[in-house]
């Protein structure tokens, strides 16, 4: 299970699911927007069903392009209809590809274009649609249907196709069927460019006809069979040197959800550990396979004989989808990206307005780029000469726990002269050998509450922690990094040694810390989780040194829960605190003192328990 999926916390889980699908997430931008290599979500909720599923559906469709998607193809060089159905048709393959790598991304992306169908963003083709609307409406919506299962678009797929047929020579929608039914065989977005220009280039043979074809059954049979080759006349200038797409496409005969059309706007922890491990188990029963038969799923209406009204209307139809403008094409259905910075904006505002739910920043503040230093070396001298002792015995702790131990075994190289006495009675224990507990790599985060009732002992208190972090740094594989909460300027946390850095490039800081503020925990903890997440070491550890009850306790002792059930073991340094409170907020995993000036001994003793424990 991924460390991750039990956190419900949907900044930490946002972060935790783009690395895990292999690209960057970056919480706290102005609008939603990715460059290729980064996804920029503004700040969001701690929870909320709405957010959640849009947020999630988008950050899956976003890594799907940079991960299979050709940035290298020059779309400027297409016409606009070209485009436009390039975009719709490379979105579904690109999501059939992260579904196959991705399972859980199934449930997530269905759910969000159940969300965008009940929000409007997805529309449903009218007598009010123009030409080129009804036709990428129903490519939109049928190969969404047809292809990924995600049956929010079933009914949008059966209007678009009725009022498609009712408009196009049968002719026509049968060879735009053929290259319907072939788009899973795609293999990466070149394939897609050539299905988008053999479709225009469809358009442009039929609506030249001067006379409505005879014979129109026989001539649809023909055309569809001869409708294979016709890629192999379109320019292969555009063809994907990437092959990122190519794998085998899964097989099912069922396109229903397993939950009906009504996604769960909870996180499915099944769902969610496939989708964070990557894990490719599953078999994505919910996405029906087109192996290219004309028939399966994309018939067209029985033809009949079409009046010379009727045909010069459809050739009509079909010169206005080609000569489609770029004015035009802004008005027809398109990408998701298109329009989830609006989409995200007003989700983030109704959760705030209508249930609470306020956006949270967890964008730390660096104490190095807000203040000039104060002399390292001198600071961390007179924190480590206030706790020589207790240093002493961790350095000792540290050593017995690495110790090496010697015993016999029945097997190895050197022979132990003092226990060959064994032989005689059969025991074979006679050889030399040496152990060592192995150590377990773990990542340490210390946060120290700096709120404004600190103010007396915040000295204090920073110099404990400057010991704590300082004399963790020695300890072999640990990584330490220590924040403060409150963060300045109006950040969840200000920090003030990142796991990576050395006491003698952060020392100087510590002294300078001041009080101010309320007790901000909440946002504090899930920045801590994310950090602790992103860290490679096996084992995460989170120490909180605080002296007031948290502004949001509720939700505190769900995400303390949360981050435990994740992996992160959690403990509470309490200064002049109320038992009762520490124990609602931290169970167990806590020790407290009447006075700061206990905080080293105390620490110190965690310590003993936790980190050399393992």
């Amino acid at each position: 299970m991924n460390q991750s999926t039990l956190v419900k916390s949907l900044p930490i889980v946002a972060k935790a699911l783009g690395r895990n699908m292999g690209v960057k997430v970056e919480l706290d931008a102005s609008h939603a927007w990715t460059d290729g290599n980064v996804i920029y979500l503004p700040s969001l909720p701690m929870q909320d069903p709405g957010v959640e599923t849009l947020g999630l559906g988008y950050i899956i469709h976003e890594a799907g392009h940079i991960r299979y998607s050709d940035f290298s193809i020059d779309y400027e060089e297409f016409s606009p209809i070209v485009r436009k159905l390039i975009g719709i048709m490379e979105d579904i393959r690109m999501e059939k590809c992260i579904i196959r790598d991705y399972p859980g991304a199934f449930k997530k992306l269905s759910n969000l274009v159940q969300k965008l169908v009940q929000d409007g963003f997805f529309k449903n083709v009218t007598t009010d649609s123009s030409p080129a609307a009804i036709l990428c409406g129903y490519v939109l919506h049928k190969g969404r249907s047809q292809m990924l299962g995600q049956t929010a678009l079933n009914d949008h797929a059966k209007n678009s196709q009725a009022f498609l047929e009712g408009v196009m020579t049968p002719l026509t929608m049968t060879r735009i069927n053929s290259v319907m039914a072939r788009l899973s065989s795609a293999k990466n977005e070149g394939d897609i460019v050539k299905f988008a220009q053999e479709i225009a280039q469809i358009l442009d043979e039929e609506s030249n006809r001067s006379t409505p074809p005879q014979n129109s059954d026989q001539s649809q049979q023909q055309q569809a069979g001869n409708d294979s080759q016709v890629q192999d006349q379109i320019p292969d200038k555009n063809q994907s040197t990437g092959d990122s797409g190519e794998g085998q496409e899964q097989e099912d005969d069922d396109s229903q959800d397993d939950d009906g059309d009504t996604p769960s706007n909870q996180s499915e922890s099944d769902e969610s550990d496939d989708l964070l491990s990557g894990s490719s188990t599953s078999s994505n029963d919910d996405i029906s396979d087109d192996n290219g038969d004309a028939s399966n799923g994309y018939s067209s209406s029985s033809a009949g004989e079409m009046s010379q009204e009727e045909f010069d209307a459809a050739l009509q139809f079909m010169k206005d989808i080609l000569a489609t403008t770029e004015n035009d094409s802004s008005d027809l259905p398109g990408d998701i990206s298109d329009a989830f910075e609006h989409l995200i904006e007003n989700e983030i505002k109704e959760a705030a307005n209508q249930r609470g739910n306020y956006a949270v920043s967890l964008a730390p503040t660096q104490i190095a780029n807000l203040t000039s230093p104060g002399d390292h070396q001198q600071a961390l001298d007179e924190a480590q000469a206030a706790t020589a002792a207790l240093r002493s015995r961790l350095v000792q702790l540290v050593q017995a726990q690495t110790k090496v131990k010697r015993k016999t075994s029945r097997n190895g190289r050197r022979l132990n002269e003092r226990k060959l006495h064994r032989i005689k009675s059969g025991n074979l224990s006679v050889f030399k050998s040496t152990s060592r507990k192995k150590a377990v790599n773990t990542a340490v985060q210390v946060l120290l509450d700096r709120s404004y009732s600190m103010r007396s002992d915040m000295p204090v208190a920073a110099r404990a922690t400057l010991s704590l972090t300082a004399a963790m740094k020695k300890i072999p594989h640990l990584s330490v990094g220590s924040a403060m909460f409150p963060g300045y300027l109006d950040s969840s946390v200000t920090v003030l040694t990142r796991q990576n850095q050395t006491m003698d490039q952060t020392a100087g800081y510590y002294p300078l810390v001041e009080a101010d503020g309320s007790t901000p925990l909440l946002p504090a903890l899930s920045w801590s989780g994310d950090n602790l997440f992103a860290q490679k070491e096996e084992r995460k550890m989170l120490f909180v040194v605080t002296d007031g009850v948290p502004d949001d306790m509720k939700d505190c002792i769900e995400l303390v829960k949360n981050l435990r059930q994740g992996g992160i073991e959690v403990y509470g340094i309490g200064i002049n605190v109320d038992k009762k409170m520490m124990s609602m907020l931290f169970g167990k995993e806590y020790v407290s003192m009447e006075h700061v000036g206990e905080l080293a001994e105390a620490t110190f003793a965690l310590l003993e328990k936790t980190v050399l424990a393992a």
